[in-house]
């Protein structure tokens, strides 16, 4: 796939390079920083992974969740363990969670703020 649009976030997990595109969905480079070819560079898109392809902040938790913020309704999570994606409709109480004053996602940092928002995936 050629890459030809905007970066709009950054994110290492674990040696591997996430990067967020506006646009061009999510790449993910894997033992970024060793040297080794970028062929095995991986594409996450929307509408099988993500929910758009816009992506402005990726923030890798201590839960072993990654955080993706788009241009979507809701957030994003990729889970580690599980190596899957849950989109926004997929996690428990996602109606609640818009709606509450506690939510919150700033598109123009790689900063996620959740408050109390506890994320389970259904």
């Amino acid at each position: 796939m050629p890459y030809n649009k905007s970066v709009r976030a950054f994110c290492e997990v674990d040696g591997n390079l996430w990067i967020g595109t506006k646009g061009s969905g999510i790449i993910n480079i894997p033992h970024f920083g060793t040297g080794q070819s970028f062929s095995d560079r991986q594409y996450f898109l929307a509408p099988a992974e993500l929910d758009n392809n816009s992506v402005y902040a990726l923030k890798k938790g201590n839960d072993e969740l990654i955080y993706i913020g788009s241009d979507a309704k809701g957030i994003g999570v990729y889970d580690l363990k599980s190596k899957r994606f849950y989109k926004w409709a997929d996690i428990k109480g996602y109606a609640a969670i818009l709606n509450s004053d506690q939510y919150m996602l700033s598109n123009r940092t790689p900063i996620i703020h959740c408050g109390w928002v506890q994320v389970v995936m259904g």
